[in-house]
C-alpha cells in the first residue's frame, strides 16, 4: 500500500493561500499539487483575524473589498473540501490538562497546541498516512518537533525539496 502525505497546515501557512508574502508560493504549490490539506477551526478563525488586521486594520483606507474576498475565498477553499477541518476537542478535561502542560512546556498559544494536539490525535488512526505541520511559526515548529510530529519549517532551505516541490 503506497503511503499518502497528509499536511495540517497552521494559521501562518494558512494565510499565504489568500495574502501575497514571503513563502506564499511554497504553500501555493502544495496545494495546487492536491495534496490531503488539513487545518483546524482555530486556525481558520486566526486567520481571518488576519485578514482583518491586513486589509482593515493597517491598510489606509481599508480595502474592504480585498478583506471580503480572501475570508470567502478560504471558505470556498473548505466548502469544496480542498481543505479540511481536523479538529481536536478541547472541551473535555483531559485534552484541557494536556493542552495546560504543554502551554506552560513550550510557551505557545493555545491555538497551536490544539493544532499539535490534533495531529498527534489523528496520527494513530491513519497508519497509511504520513502527516505533517506545515507553519512558518518557530515556536509552534519547535514544539511540534520535541513532540515527535514531522514538522516542515517553511524557511528551511530545503523547504521545497521536503515538499517533494519544484522551485
Amino acid at each position: 500500500m503506497k503511503t499518502i502525505n497528509a499536511y495540517y497546515l497552521d494559521a501562518s501557512a494558512l494565510i499565504k493561500l489568500y495574502i501575497s508574502e514571503k513563502r506564499s508560493e511554497i504553500v501555493n504549490k502544495l496545494v495546487a499539487k492536491q495534496s490531503q490539506i488539513y487545518t483546524t477551526t482555530l486556525c481558520v478563525a486566526e486567520a481571518l483575524r488576519v485578514f482583518k488586521r491586513v486589509h482593515l486594520v493597517k491598510q489606509k483606507p481599508p480595502n474592504t473589498k480585498a478583506y471580503a474576498n480572501c475570508c470567502l475565498d478560504l471558505i470556498s477553499t473548505i466548502n469544496d473540501e480542498n481543505i479540511i477541518i481536523d479538529d481536536q476537542s478541547f472541551l473535555d478535561r483531559e485534552t484541557y490538562e494536556e493542552t495546560e502542560k504543554l502551554i506552560l512546556k513550550y510557551e505557545i498559544d493555545l491555538s497551536d497546541m490544539l493544532q499539535i494536539l490534533s495531529i498527534k490525535s489523528s496520527l494513530p488512526q491513519r497508519s497509511e498516512i504520513k502527516t505533517f505541520l506545515i507553519t512558518d511559526d518557530e515556536g509552534l515548529f519547535c514544539a511540534a518537533k520535541c513532540e515527535n510530529i514531522n514538522t516542515i519549517w517553511l524557511r528551511d532551505q530545503d523547504v521545497y525539496k521536503k515538499l517533494e516541490l519544484e522551485p
